[in-house]
């Protein structure tokens, strides 16, 4: 029997949250205990008539009666009158207490999908048993529902995950913090806490890969490696010098590595930094010939919606940048291609500071901007007065690739990379890519 499940035995539990992961949460628990007390409390009414239902309310008004409730990361505690307690934990905290010490754990508001699944390519590669799970979609427990345990699970930690944990990963990797969820969080202070729970809890016999433009963390106890760019100062890590050229770096050398970049499917200055951290990660966990270690990353291919090639249509190029929700990622976009004449912004407003964004468009080479989503006003008031550029609005997605067929140059890009959830009109940055994805190929034939 899985560990954990010692933890729900002759408790009176309740499931706080009915989407996926607390789905799964009953389905584990259900498998080795099937005759366990559960209870689903949620927003809204439950179809499976077979299961005992409580609404949100009722479980506030009545949390003192449950010994366990397990909370999905979605659920944020700021909206309700009640604080963290013993009894109320989630799968992360749960997993994290029986298997952080073969956890690598990665978190940032950019690049940790990517990067999680990197690291996870690397091991595979090199015949360490991993499996890969957390906010990509697998719920860590489906990972220990059906097969024996792995050597290592690759887990992409969201803020929500790691919101309010008191455990964190043996390894752990913190790419970037920029605001985003500041619906969720009552301030980009909370929020920073949260991703930094990712550190918080580690001992000196864990280990801490951090982003070395990161300066103001500090008090952490496990022993620390850095990534970015180099720095003559930096004790130990991986960091990028020039073009190809990295320094490998511990207390007692200095080792250079190349990494082609003409070679790598992940394309981008921002995407160096992921892989930084990743090669990182897979070295320290398996002390594998980092140059050899290298040589896997040509063959990892990116994940859909982050900078996709869509394709060459009507001789213009297309890119999916769907993921993009905050600006600074569709910064790092525009950056990446270079050769941007149409961009596609725009989509749900969460009160984040555009000012960035807007400033460098002003700036940039790119000519059609089309403005969607629920910030298209908001977007087009700021950048109308720039003369030498075409600042547009559209109603849909649909009607700016209309737009980008008919404006964009020839041998151009036309990119779209929101800098905005998309919550406002899709059910989520995936259906938005998606769609993308399918009426540039309708429309270009």
């Amino acid at each position: 029997m899985n560990p954990i499940i010692e933890e729900f035995i002759n408790k009176n539990i309740c499931i706080w949250g009915w989407g996926r992961e607390g789905q799964s949460t009953y389905s584990f628990i259900n498998k080795f205990l099937p005759n366990a007390n559960i209870t689903i409390a949620d927003k809204n009414k439950i179809k499976e008539k077979s299961l005992k239902y409580i609404s949100e309310t009722e479980l506030i008004e009545k949390i003192d009666l449950f010994d366990l409730i397990i909370k999905s990361p979605g659920i944020s505690l700021y909206n309700f009158n009640i604080k963290k307690s013993d009894k109320l934990t989630s799968q992360v905290e749960l997993f994290l207490k029986h298997y952080k010490h073969k956890t690598i754990g990665v978190t940032g508001t950019k690049g940790k999908s990517t990067t999680t699944s990197l690291i996870y390519h690397l091991l595979r590669s090199i015949n360490i048993d991993a499996k890969i799970g957390g906010n990509m979609g697998i719920p860590v427990f489906e990972l220990l529902i059906n097969d024996a345990d792995a050597d290592w699970y690759v887990i992409e930690l969201s803020c929500h995950q790691l919101d309010q944990i008191k455990l964190s990963p043996h390894i752990s990797i913190l790419l970037n913090i920029f605001p985003e969820h500041l619906d969720y969080y009552k301030s980009f202070e909370l929020y920073k806490e949260a991703k930094l729970n990712i550190l918080s809890h580690q001992n000196i016999h864990d280990i801490a890969i951090i982003n070395n433009s990161m300066r103001e963390i500090q008090m952490i106890n496990s022993e620390i490696w850095q990534f970015g760019n180099y720095d003559i100062n930096e004790n130990r890590g991986l960091f990028y010098q020039t073009k190809n050229n990295f320094i490998f770096k511990n207390k007692n050398f200095n080792k250079k590595l190349i990494i082609h970049e003409d070679k790598l499917q992940l394309k981008g200055k921002h995407n160096l930094l992921n892989i930084s951290a990743a090669l990182l990660a897979s070295y320290l966990l398996s002390n594998f010939d980092i140059d050899k270690l290298i040589d896997y990353l040509y063959d990892f291919q990116p994940l859909p919606h982050r900078l996709e090639y869509v394709g060459k249509y009507q001789n213009i190029d297309f890119y999916n940048d769907s993921i993009s929700t905050i600006p600074q990622s569709t910064i790092a976009a525009l950056e990446s291609l270079g050769n941007v004449d149409t961009l596609i912004l725009g989509g749900m407003d969460r009160g984040i500071d555009y000012t960035e964004l807007i400033d460098y468009l002003k700036k940039s080479k790119v000519r059609n901007i089309f403005c969607i989503g629920e910030l298209k006003i908001f977007l087009y008031n700021n950048l109308k007065e720039n003369q030498d550029k075409n600042i547009m609005i559209f109603d849909s997605l649909e009607q700016a690739i209309d737009a980008a067929y008919k404006y964009t140059l020839p041998d151009k890009i036309c990119l779209l990379s929101p800098a905005a959830p998309s919550y406002d009109q899709f059910k989520n940055f995936e259906d938005r890519g998606d769609k993308f994805k399918t009426f540039v190929k309708i429309k270009g034939k």
